[in-house]
This record gives structure tokens, sequence and C-alpha cells, in this order.
């Protein structure tokens, strides 16, 4: 029983993971939600550009190949870089509160 409703809990936190929402604005247009996308993501883009910087906590593993000939051994090693937009929060929460001045409510989609 403890373990079905640890499998029920966590199939329903993941599901709810998978939610996908939409903006929704009373007697709005679909012209009307692009004009204002557009013109809240242009604003939060001067305010918080794109800025990547690198982080180690997502380097990925590096990956060592060798090969033999004879008695000599030659390996090397790749290691993906990563970086992350560290204004990418900051510019999301731009835009919704933009979004949410001008009247428009993010909503699930049916």
């Amino acid at each position: 029983m403890r373990c079905g409703l640890l499998s029920l809990l966590l199939a329903g936190c993941m599901l709810s993971g998978c939610a996908q929402y939409q903006w929704q604005k009373a007697g709005s247009t679909t012209h009307d939600l692009d004009k204002d996308t557009y013109e809240c993501q242009s604003e939060a883009a001067l305010l918080y550009p794109p800025q990547h910087v690198r982080d180690d906590l997502l380097l990925s593993p590096s990956n060592s190949n060798c090969t033999n000939l004879g008695n000599n051994t030659n390996c090397t090693t790749a290691t993906l870089d990563s970086t992350r937009d560290v204004n990418a929060h900051n510019r999301n929460q731009s835009i919704t509160q933009c979004m949410s001045m001008r009247g428009w409510q993010k909503v699930e989609a049916k």
C-alpha cells in the first residue's frame, strides 16, 4: 500500500509539471496578444539582456578516448563547456509583469 501511494504521488508530481499555460484577456484578438507579447519581450530584453556565463555545476563529465599502438597509448579528453543565461529568470518575470499590467492573465490550457 505504501509503495502504491508513493508511486501515485510521484506520478501526480510528474504530470503537474507538464501543464501548459496561455495568456488570455477578455475581448482580445490574436493580433492583440502578438502585439503585447512582442512589446513586453522587447522591453524585457532591453532591461535584462541575455548574459551567458560559464556554469561549473552544469559541466558535463569529461570523455576520454584512448588508443593503443604497440607500446604507446594515446589518450584525448574532451569536456563540453556549459553556460547559462543569468538574466533569463528576471527577463521572464518582467514579461509576466508587463503582460499582467496590460490586462492579460496566464491560465492553464485545456
